[in-house]
């Protein structure tokens, strides 16, 4: 199944080379076009645009995979061939349909990869587009390998962001699309608000962290959208006590900023009890609803921030603390839980 979902990357990319619904603009002759910058990470997500889950092709064998493989974990150390192929068919769709010249876009995407692997080379192909294909599609599995495919993600942000309004909805498709071709093969990974995330649940994570970083989207959160995507960036490195504290700082954030906007009057350095203290003395919970969510101050309170405090919040002492994985991912998921309550509230 892997396989075929590295197949079905470079199919979609493939295909996004042969649509040619709107005329191609390519420079004049002598006319000098401005590079596109794909890795420097100058490419901001649109606001206001929120990528949604893709419905794929209702086929046969997808219909007996989803059958045979429902209760599938997700794997995070294999990239099937075909998913590999897919990403790549994708990416060439993106170029042909955003009228860009497929060997400067590869030949800047490889002199990135080349950099951060520290080679000259990727490959022995002259060609660029080869030289990056025989790479990405042949060697071993490396965290290399997820670097290119955020870098590519990336670069479609950036080629999505220069075309004409008209392709635009398009060419974010297709990073929608690369994201249910990941889920399909059951990788755990996803490109959300310009990062490659590393995914503990394919049920959470699109009901849950997907709404969450929404919200979050919006400039007034940015500092927490940025602590939240830290503490995953921390999640998908093993360094689960970083994914504890960072997650905890996130919600702070929303609350001092959803508190600063209504008056509230926090004091900056309240600690997480005290400042949901707040969000229950000035009604963002409705007062006649309070009584029957006692229980949800408690979790609150008591959830996120006691989590961290256990677990990473203080010194660890002569002992070296280990966090577990699962308690890292249970984190995750309830600060973006509380997330989508308390922003959902104040916004109501």
């Amino acid at each position: 199944m892997l396989h075929l979902l590295q197949g079905q990357i470079l199919a979609l990319l493939a295909a996004m080379v042969r649509l040619r619904r709107y005329p191609r603009s390519m420079p004049t002759h002598g006319e000098k076009t401005k590079p596109v910058q794909i890795i420097g990470c100058s490419c901001q997500f649109p606001q206001n645009v929120h990528l949604q889950a893709m419905t794929l092709p209702d086929t046969f064998s997808r219909r007996k995979r989803a059958t045979q493989n429902k209760y599938d974990p997700l794997v995070y150390d294999i990239l099937p061939n075909p998913l590999r192929n897919q990403v790549i068919q994708i990416f060439d769709e993106v170029i042909d349909l955003a009228s860009q010249d497929r060997s400067r876009i590869y030949t800047q995407l490889n002199k990135f990869m080349r950099k951060e692997i520290g080679t000259t080379m990727l490959s022995q192909e002259p060609y660029p587009p080869s030289e990056f294909y025989r790479w990405f599609c042949h060697e071993q599995l490396s965290d290399f390998h997820l670097d290119a495919v955020e870098a590519i993600c990336r670069l479609i942000l950036e080629l999505e962001a220069r075309h004409r309004r008209s392709s635009r909805y398009e060419i974010l498709q297709k990073i929608e699309e690369l994201n249910a071709r990941f889920l399909e093969a059951s990788v755990g990974y996803q490109f959300e608000a310009g990062r490659l995330l590393q995914i503990d649940s394919k049920f959470e994570h699109k009901e849950v962290v997907v709404p969450a970083l929404g919200f979050l989207a919006a400039k007034k959160y940015e500092a927490a959208e940025h602590e939240f995507l830290d503490a995953f960036d921390a999640f998908r490195e093993g360094d689960y006590e970083t994914t504890l504290v960072e997650a905890c700082k996130s919600l702070e954030s929303v609350i001092k900023v959803i508190g600063s906007e209504k008056g509230w009057g926090l004091d900056p350095n309240w600690p997480l009890k005290k400042l949901v203290g707040a969000v229950f003395d000035n009604d963002l919970i409705p007062s006649y609803m309070q009584t029957e969510f006692a229980g949800l101050k408690t979790i609150l309170e008591s959830g996120v921030g006691t989590v961290r405090n256990k677990s990473a919040g203080h010194g660890a002492g002569e002992k070296k603390r280990e966090v577990p994985r699962h308690i890292a991912a249970f984190q995750l998921h309830q600060t973006a839980a509380a997330i989508l309550l308390l922003i959902g509230a104040a916004d109501a």
